[in-house]
């Protein structure tokens, strides 16, 4: 019979089966690889995107004036850590974490502020220290805000 043209041997059919087989095992595992590789860059780029994240500076601008002051150097604008006692308007706060008074002071600057008051909050704390004076740990701090002023006559 397996002679015939048309028709197959057994043997004929049960090796095409195992080559179908094969074939779909093969393409299995080459789609399951397909699948693992883009599992890996989803969990790569959602990493990178966590790392970025966890590298960038935390701030947040709010602006109250509707004048805009002509930018000044940053040196010319008074760093200070009350309010004064001149009369003032409020132009802006800034609020960043990792930040520093300088560069708070240098956005003050931009806005064209005469003044901004800066103030240190969160940071480690000591259970041992009862009185603020005696805050060890008052050169840690995890907030920084920075309230911009104009003096006014």
């Amino acid at each position: 019979m397996a002679d015939e043209p048309g028709i197959l041997s057994q043997d004929s059919i049960n090796s095409k089966v195992l080559i179908n087989i094969d074939a779909e095992k093969n393409c299995q595992i080459a789609c399951n690889f397909n699948n693992f590789l883009k599992m890996k860059w989803k969990i790569l780029i959602a990493i990178s995107a966590l790392i970025l994240a966890g590298c960038a500076s935390d701030v947040a601008n709010r602006y109250y004036s509707e004048v805009k002051y002509p930018a000044r150097p940053y040196k010319q604008v008074e760093v200070l850590t009350n309010a004064p006692a001149r009369p003032y308007v409020v132009i802006a706060d800034f609020q960043g974490r990792d930040e520093s008074a300088k560069a708070l002071r240098k956005q003050a600057a931009k806005i064209g502020a005469d003044a901004i008051i800066i103030s240190y909050i969160g940071g480690a704390y000591n259970s041992r220290d009862q009185w603020a004076g005696q805050d060890s740990e008052r050169n840690t701090y995890s907030h920084i805000i920075g309230t911009a002023l104009k003096y006014t006559p």
